[in-house]
């Protein structure tokens, strides 16, 4: 569920990351950022190998 989760939202992010306007790349960096984050923390918090596993995968996919 874990590998699910964090597979189609990061698939969701690149499909529309194209058709983010320039004057918002500021913003970007800073939806990286907390992007990037949450998935060190979730894969702290996770207690099943498989999330941790996932989620470290996922913090540098975007």
């Amino acid at each position: 569920m874990c590998n699910k989760f964090a597979r189609s939202a990061l698939a969701t992010i690149k499909k529309h990351a194209p058709n983010v306007p320039a004057e918002t790349r500021e913003m970007e960096r800073v939806a990286k950022t907390v992007w990037r984050d949450s998935m060190e923390k979730l894969a702290a918090d996770a207690t099943n190998a498989d999330c941790r596993t996932a989620y470290n995968a996922m913090k540098a996919g975007w």
